[in-house]
C-alpha cells in the first residue's frame, strides 16, 4: 500500500484517470447528465463523489456544466444525484 505522500506522485505518474472510477448517468434523449467521479474502489452509497451535472439548449448542445452544491468536492453519495442541488 502507497502512503498518501506517494499517492500524486504515482496518480501523475499514471495519470489520474487510473485512479478513479467514473460514473455516467443519461437523459431521455441519450445525452449525459450527470457524470461522477471517485478513488478507485469507491461504493456508489458513499460519500466521496465528485458529481456535476450536464445542461443543454433545445438544440441539445452542450451549455453548462455545474457542479453539486455548486462545489467541486469528492463529498458526495452518487446514488442521490438526481435529489442534489447543482449550483
Amino acid at each position: 500500500m502507497t502512503s498518501p505522500i506517494e499517492r500524486p506522485v504515482l496518480r501523475d505518474a499514471l495519470g489520474s484517470e487510473d485512479w478513479f472510477t467514473p460514473r455516467y448517468a443519461y437523459d431521455a434523449n441519450g445525452d449525459i447528465e450527470y457524470m461522477g467521479k471517485a478513488e478507485a474502489g469507491t461504493q456508489d452509497g458513499d460519500p466521496k463523489w465528485l458529481i456535476k451535472k450536464l445542461e443543454y439548449d433545445g438544440s441539445r448542445q452542450h451549455i453548462a456544466t455545474i457542479f453539486a452544491n455548486g462545489k467541486a468536492a469528492f463529498d458526495q453519495i452518487w446514488n442521490n444525484r438526481e435529489s442534489l442541488t447543482y449550483l
